[in-house]
């Protein structure tokens, strides 16, 4: 995983105008897809394009709550960033909503409050 930080992400056009506030991690999620025939394949594509695009989520390891953003790219692959110097109580709530535990390790979905503050921080209207 790599790290960045709100200053970057909010300074990059790449990332900030392609960002999804509709995605988490489980609806991105098509790894279960199975491929059996042409036109499979061709709605796996559909799929990936529809799903492209970054998204932030709360990553839980060793029993803390980071900010993460993930890069999901049209042909399918990833890249996960760890957001350094973000701190909030809000991360930890997230969990808790999404039906998660802080002593276990997953990517859970951000929670409205989350959202709003992340959207005042990078400067989205809301």
């Amino acid at each position: 995983m790599a790290n960045t930080n709100l200053e970057e992400v909010k300074n990059s056009p790449e990332i900030m105008s392609h960002l999804r506030w509709d995605l988490t991690p489980q609806t991105a999620n098509i790894s279960s897809y199975i491929v059996a025939c042409q036109s499979d394949l061709d709605h796996l594509n559909e799929l990936l394009t529809e799903k492209a695009g970054y998204y932030f989520y709360v990553d839980v390891w060793n029993c803390q709550a980071t900010l993460a953003l993930m890069h999901n790219k049209v042909d399918g692959g990833g890249t996960s960033h760890r957001i350094e110097g973000f701190e909030s109580p809000l991360l930890e709530k997230a969990v808790y909503q999404a039906g998660g535990w802080i002593n276990m390790s997953g990517w859970y979905p951000l929670s409205k409050q989350l959202i709003t503050l992340l959207k005042r921080k990078l400067g989205v209207e809301t």
